[in-house]
This record gives C-alpha cells, sequence and structure tokens, in this order.
C-alpha cells in the first residue's frame, strides 16, 4: 500500500474513538455540575485539539466536502458545551443541567455530531477521500 493510499479502516476507527471521547464529554460535563467544579471554557470551546477535532483538521481534511458537515456540527457541538461550561462557572448549576437536557442546544449538537459521523462512514463506503500530496 503506498503512504498516500487511502485507507477507510484506520479513518473510521478514528472516527469511533473520536466519537467515544465525545460521549466521555456529557459525564466530564455532568461531574463537573455535581462537584461543582470549575471547567476551562476556553480548552472546551476549541474544536480543533479534542480527538475529534485533531482528525477533522488533520486526516479528515482529505475528506473534503463529506467532511464539512462534520466539521460544522462538531463545531456547534464545542460552543454548546462551552456555553454548559460557563454556566457551571458562574455558579449557574441548575440552568448547566438544564443546557444539557432534552431539546437543549447542547442535546441537538450532539445528536447532529452523531449523526454526521454516521453519514460520513456510510458516504466513505462509495466515495474515496482526496489524496494527500506528497
Amino acid at each position: 500500500m503506498q503512504a498516500n493510499s487511502f485507507n477507510r479502516a484506520a479513518d473510521v476507527r478514528s472516527i469511533n474513538d473520536a466519537l467515544q471521547s465525545h460521549v466521555e464529554w456529557k459525564v466530564r460535563l455532568r461531574s463537573a455540575i455535581r462537584a461543582r467544579e470549575p471547567l476551562d471554557v476556553d480548552a472546551i470551546r476549541l474544536d480543533s485539539v479534542c480527538k475529534m477535532g485533531i482528525w477533522l483538521y488533520g486526516e479528515g481534511e482529505r475528506w473534503g466536502k463529506l467532511a464539512a458537515h462534520l466539521r460544522e456540527t462538531h463545531a456547534e457541538f464545542h460552543a454548546a458545551a462551552a456555553g454548559v461550561a460557563e454556566a457551571c462557572n458562574a455558579g449557574n448549576f441548575e440552568l448547566a443541567e438544564q443546557m444539557m437536557g432534552p431539546g437543549s442546544a447542547y442535546m441537538k449538537a450532539t445528536t447532529a455530531v452523531r449523526t454526521a459521523i454516521f453519514d460520513l462512514v456510510a458516504r466513505s463506503r462509495h466515495e474515496q477521500p482526496q489524496q494527500k500530496l506528497a
């Protein structure tokens, strides 16, 4: 296999690992709310440093338009999670809980990221990413 060859299995594994790390965000946020612990809002807001962000702005760039929707929804997720963190840091723990509840921007963004991931994986079965330039 050439260095620039597409390895769909590796990309799918990376995406699945990234999805799991986003599931863990929910646990971290809820734990911080319950423990009344401060959160690093600026770090949470960054969509390029978590596992999914690293993949999206690295290897995922090869997927071009297929990954564009995932990049958008991923950024929205981080913005919503940062909003929850801001409420928590302000001592508005009840509001922070509500901001993670059904119908909230956080839950909508979570669902949108999951849907975009599944869509990307499904579409990757029929489309190839762009090759990296050597």
